[in-house]
């Protein structure tokens, strides 16, 4: 059974490379609603008998299991392909991977995150959800050496949905530090006048997907701030507070020679624009417009954006 179920895998990543509609269908619910099912069978069926470390799951930061990452937690073991669990981790990855090089990310991470079934158990949901996070990190950080914006502005994306688990309370606290380093880092390649995008680029299209950046990465480190009071996690808070402290010029896109920031107002996007993959690309709540937003959009309202996401 299992030599069948890594051939079907193997089958199943090999499709993937070679079929734009068999791609498709991946990032469709249909196929990871049953898939992620899976996964939370494997996670149950591997963390039972595995190690009480890898089973642990971080209430708070300092119980945190060291030198253990998300991925080997959540298979109950080492990361090779000789784990099955593992195997079906880097087909998830590879479907959240290509998402990045398509127009439109967010929608399918939201899916994944989507899938996972409401019978699932508390530690089942809390480990996928981790997992994910580390998987688009993982991903984010092969984009974020290329040159390709509408590519960047899948990472803005991916943010958003970050975001968006945060304010409906799904993220753990591992999983909140974990957003606020990845927005960090995502603005900080974005504003940065080495990047070979912004070399060969700086126009409007930029100034738009940076401006959307500084506002959802403001408002990640804020949702994690609030968890943290809320908590009583001292360390956490006194982890996020040295990074935003660290990094407040670049969050607040403060003018510099180190950075590239936005100069003018949100400009408004209509469809035909060429502005307008990455404004929709940029943002959960564009992706999915027959969905309430759970926090404002940069140009959705005259309110300042900022200020209405944290108002009690």
């Amino acid at each position: 059974a299992v030599l069948a179920n890594r051939a079907i895998l193997y089958l199943v990543s090999h499709r993937h490379e070679t079929s734009e509609a068999f791609r498709q269908h991946c990032s469709s619910i249909t196929f990871l609603e049953p898939f992620v099912q899976s996964l939370c069978l494997l996670y149950t069926q591997k963390n039972e008998s595995g190690p009480q470390s890898y089973r642990r799951r971080a209430s708070k930061l300092a119980d945190v299991p060291e030198g253990i990452s998300p991925i080997e937690r959540f298979i109950g073991g080492s990361a090779d392909g000789e784990n099955e669990s593992y195997a079906f981790l880097m087909l998830m990855r590879q479907i959240i991977s290509h998402s990045f090089r398509v127009r439109g990310a967010a929608e399918t991470i939201h899916k994944a995150y989507s899938a996972i079934p409401t019978h699932a158990t508390a530690d089942e949901v809390k480990a996928l959800h981790l997992v994910l996070v580390e998987q688009c990190a993982l991903c984010m950080d092969e984009v974020l050496k290329g040159d390709n914006l509408l590519f960047l502005s899948n990472c803005v994306g991916a943010l958003s949905v970050f975001l968006d688990q945060q304010v409906q309370g799904f993220a753990t606290t591992e999983a909140h530090l974990r957003m606020v380093k990845a927005a960090v880092k995502v603005l900080g390649v974005l504003t940065d006048p080495q990047t070979s995008s912004l070399v060969m680029a700086s126009g409007p299209d930029h100034s738009l997907v940076v401006a959307d950046a500084g506002h959802i990465c403001r408002l990640v480190c804020v949702c994690a701030l609030r968890w943290s009071i809320n908590r009583g996690d001292g360390d956490l808070q006194t982890m996020l507070l040295e990074l935003i402290n660290e990094n407040i010029e670049l969050l607040l896109l403060a003018p510099s020679r180190e950075r590239i920031v936005p100069v003018g107002p949100f400009p408004n996007v209509s469809p035909g624009s060429h502005l307008f993959p990455y404004w929709q690309s940029d943002s959960l709540s564009r992706c999915l417009l027959d969905r309430a937003a759970t926090f404002p959009d940069l140009g959705d309202s005259t309110k300042d954006a900022d200020m209405a996401a944290v108002a009690p």
